[in-house]
């Protein structure tokens, strides 16, 4: 949805280049040819913007990614100080923007630096230093600006052929984004840190509010040291939202005080849990870095793990499961009861929880995927619907529970987020005006993007961003990107 754009801070003149999402991939020990044509691919399929001017030294070009809204560069080189520092002036001198200028040290000392391999004719001599950049200002103009979905992560970046260097940004999350752009341009030669294509400048800021990436921890447990990681690597390509896809029917690994048994008897084991502390912990590293962490408990369907603690909270649809006939074995067919109490005890239980310990103000509800076979196969919830909805289209049992968890939702103050079925199932009007709709099946999407849009609701797309699928995505739609391109001013 477009929303009023934020203007970065005083910039000078520059020359705009278009700012596209790039996306890449980095795979641990793949075949090469295989990595070469996965990059290939995807070099070809992405639109590219008007380069700056190459620079014919022996070092690649410099380089900033994602590509900034704005890049201009000289033809000078600055050598980086081994004393480097970091100079933080107003708004800049608080606990987290000195935790960040030293992560950004740390990170500016090691060996093994942050660049591509590649492999290049004999190198050119450089030009000599026409300077040295001894030390970066820092400065922040709105340093108490809380990280959400509308704070501004603009900034500017300048040096100078001498190597005076200066970051300035509205908030600190902009900031970061500014120390990752200026980590990004520092070159090694082996024996020296220089910084190339000087004078420079970079204003930029982002084109979406809501740069996401999924991470499944209920199919495949990751231990909290690699969801940990996994949030350095969002940062360092300015992404700011990891989307926790905590549970689901294969397993329930979140210890919750209020319903401690779903971990103990819904989780893969015990070791393949997390504690609140670890989830605590999690929120607040994502914060030091600018990346939301923002939960999913996906309901009513993907719930099967839920019924290991608590058997009658779930339907007993056994043949969708194992697979008759047209269905399709899949424990993510099997939902929750919709027709029992309890079921709805331990939901507002979890929803509440949830709540405490996520600090964003968003959470996602899932609503993809209700199988209406499984509440086939048990007459006694029809007979429930006949009695209590006067009703027997099943649709009509889904809405009255997401109207509950709706409820729930709002007593936890969180904006809710629903997978596209939410929107697509009941149509506009049904969500509340605040809800948010996540489009992931390509058939249709489009039309679906619109009809959301349509209706005043805010859109995530991922349909086309499946990191399985990026090499098809490629191959059969190479429009993807182009045509959501289209919707950013509508």
């Amino acid at each position: 949805r477009a929303r009023t754009p934020t203007h970065p801070p005083t910039h000078p003149p520059t020359h705009t280049h278009t700012h596209h999402l790039h996306m890449r991939v980095i795979l641990n020990s793949p075949p090469p040819l295989l990595l070469l044509l996965l990059l290939l691919l995807l070099q070809a399929a992405t639109p590219h913007a008007t380069p700056p001017r190459p620079l014919a030294m022996g070092l690649p070009d410099p380089s900033i990614w994602p590509q900034p809204a704005s890049l201009r560069l000289g033809e000078q080189l600055a050598t980086v100080a081994s004393s480097f520092t970091f100079d933080l002036q107003a708004g800049a001198t608080g606990p987290f923007m000195v935790a960040a200028t030293q992560r950004t040290l740390a990170r500016l000392h090691e060996t093994t630096q942050l660049h591509y391999v590649q492999a290049y004719p004999a190198p050119k001599p450089l030009p000599a230093a026409s300077g040295v950049v001894h030390s970066l200002a820092v400065t922040v103009l709105q340093p108490d600006t809380p990280l959400g979905l509308d704070s501004d992560e603009a900034y500017n970046l300048t040096i100078s052929a001498t190597g005076v260097a200066q970051l300035i940004a509205h908030t600190q999350w902009g900031a970061l984004h500014g120390l990752t752009s200026f980590l990004q341009l520092v070159q090694s030669t082996g024996s020296a840190q220089v910084i190339r294509g000087l004078p420079l400048a970079v204003v930029d800021k982002p084109r979406f509010p809501w740069r996401g990436f999924l991470m499944d921890t209920a199919r495949h447990y990751f231990p909290v040291a690699q969801v940990k990681k996994m949030i350095d690597a969002l940062a360092l390509i300015k992404m700011n939202v990891l989307h926790w896809h905590i549970v689901d029917a294969e397993s329930f690994p979140i210890q919750l005080q209020t319903r401690p048994l779903l971990a103990q008897y819904g989780a893969y084991s015990y070791k393949a849990t997390y504690s609140s502390q670890d989830v605590r912990d999690v929120v607040s590293y994502g914060l030091e870095r600018g990346v939301r962490v923002v939960p999913e408990v996906d309901t009513p369907g993907h719930t099967f793990s839920w019924g290991a603690a608590y058997p009658d909270i779930i339907v007993n649809c056994s043949k969708v499961v194992v697979g008759s006939g047209k269905n399709t074995p899949n424990l993510d067919n099997v939902l929750l009861d919709m027709t029992n109490d309890l079921t709805y005890e331990v939901i507002e239980d979890v929803v509440s929880e949830f709540g405490k310990l996520f600090a964003d103000d968003f959470m996602h509800y899932g609503g993809d995927e209700v199988a209406k076979s499984c509440l086939e196969e048990v007459p006694r919830i029809k007979q429930w619907m006949h009695e209590h909805l006067h009703s027997s289209d099943y649709d009509d049992l889904i809405r009255y529970y997401t109207k509950k968890l709706l409820g729930y939702a709002a007593n936890a103050n969180k904006r809710p987020v629903f997978w596209q079925e939410a929107f697509t199932n009941n149509g506009p009007g049904f969500l509340p005006a605040n809800a948010v709709i996540q489009v992931w099946i390509k058939s249709g999407r489009m039309d679906i993007i619109n009809a959301a849009l349509e209706a005043n609701l805010d859109v995530l797309v991922s349909s086309g961003w499946y990191l399985d699928q990026q090499v098809y995505r490629a191959l059969v739609f190479p429009s993807c990107h182009p045509r959501l391109a289209s919707l950013s001013d509508s």
